[in-house]
């Protein structure tokens, strides 16, 4: 999956497939992978013995109270016999996700009675039911590419400009606390970087140089994105420099 992209369609169900007798406050709970981000979660919609359903009506919807919260139903109406109640909803990731993890996305029937609850007898909730996720990533090296001149070739005093991409590619992870090196050639002398995010949000570049060596703390970079810095120097008038 692509934790900058993808969106995860979830689907739960509670059937009242064996019983002969109609299933009272039914409360299912969906607990939520830190992963999943629980602001941008479209729906839920919710169909009771095949017919739409109305929160406030037909079900109460208690919404996760923050990262790795809970979804929370509880149907007012009953699942008659042979009918079901079906949860749909969607939701995407955090971008601060680490490469390689595993998570998952767990729901259960907590609780349901024989008869309304006022004079029931409550019955056991049905185990866990979870789905499993993962985002394998491989880390991704920079990419430097000669933007001018367009010839790839300079004269000595001439202005070269790289761009440099980290990582070389959008990864399917984040990266944390994110250092970026790069050694100049030695008839190069260096006059400016700056960056921005590949989506063109402003990043703030500080360079810290040793000799021919640039150093750029970078720091925690989201899955999906990139850092892009516009590296410029310029062609020095040493003995060394092939004109």
């Amino acid at each position: 999956m692509n934790l900058a992209s993808d969106v995860m369609n979830f689907e739960l169900q509670a059937c009242n497939t064996t019983g002969l007798a109609p299933a009272y406050g039914v409360r299912i709970t969906d607990v939520l992978a830190s992963e999943l981000d629980e602001t941008g979660i479209v729906g839920p919609v919710v169909t009771l013995n095949g017919a739409s359903a109305t929160a406030g009506v037909d079900y109460t919807y208690t919404p996760p109270a923050g990262r790795g919260g809970t979804l929370g139903f509880e149907l007012l109406k009953p699942i008659d016999p042979g009918q079901c109640v079906t949860i749909a909803y969607d939701i995407g990731f955090y971008a601060d996700v680490p490469a390689n993890q595993l998570w998952s996305n767990s729901a259960s029937v907590d609780q349901y009675w024989s008869l309304p609850p006022a004079s029931a007898q409550e019955y056991v909730g049905i185990p866990p039911t979870a789905v499993w996720m993962t985002n394998k990533a491989t880390v991704e090296p920079p990419a430097k590419t000669v933007m001018q001149p367009g010839t790839g070739e300079a004269r000595i005093g001439e202005e070269v400009t790289y761009e440099i991409r980290v990582p070389g590619v959008p990864m399917n992870a984040a990266l944390d606390d994110v250092v970026a090196t790069d050694i100049l050639d030695p008839a190069l002398v260096f006059a400016d970087a700056s960056a921005a995010f590949a989506d063109g949000a402003p990043f703030g570049l500080s360079t810290a140089q040793s000799g021919q060596t640039l150093t750029w703390a970078l720091g925690d970079i989201p899955a999906g994105q990139q850092v892009v810095i516009t590296l410029k120097a310029r062609v020095a008038n040493i003995e060394t420099t092939d004109a």
